[in-house]
């Protein structure tokens, strides 16, 4: 198991002189996580979320949204695959920052997502990573552990049988 950890960074509306009140959805499977909304058309929100991973075959879409009185408007779009999200245990490390340009609609294949399509002019930026969990890590050294010690045991086998045999 790893953990996604996705930092909603700023946007940048194309749009000028509308009043904007705008907020982010991220979603990974059935689970999403919601920004606090903010005003402007450079709205910075340095929220972050974090998300439980079993399979990086998948991928974390990510939403656009304007606060409307009636209804919310869904002002873009992006698919990320999981794939091209680096593996780093350091928290907001500046080359993890990925900027994206949002599009308007959803590319489907087999009723997967694969990615989007039709930009909209609005960018996003975010930080994410994936992190190992220390369980993972722990089984990874337990393994490389217990490698070392039958090497060693081979090798001490060796020198015993060389010291009994003269």
């Amino acid at each position: 198991m790893s953990i996604l950890c996705v930092l909603v960074k700023e946007a940048h509306i194309h749009e000028l002189g509308n009043s904007f009140n705008s907020y982010v959805v991220v979603k990974i499977g059935a689970v999403k996580s919601t920004t606090k909304v903010i005003q402007g058309v450079q709205p910075s929100w340095q929220e972050e979320f974090f998300f439980e991973i079993n399979e990086q075959d998948i991928g974390l879409t990510i939403e656009l949204w304007n606060r409307g009185v009636l209804w919310d408007n869904l002002l873009g779009l992006y698919w990320l695959p999981l794939l091209q999200i680096k593996n780093s245990n350091c928290s907001n490390e500046p080359a993890n920052d990925i900027q994206i340009s949002l599009d308007s609609e959803l590319c489907l294949q087999d009723d997967k997502i694969i990615g989007t399509q039709v930009s909209t002019g609005h960018k996003l930026i975010i930080n994410a990573r994936i992190e190992s969990s220390n369980i993972e890590s722990n089984e990874i050294e337990s393994v490389e552990l217990h490698q070392n010690l039958d090497l060693l045991d081979q090798v001490l086998k060796k020198v015993e049988k060389k010291i009994f045999s003269n």
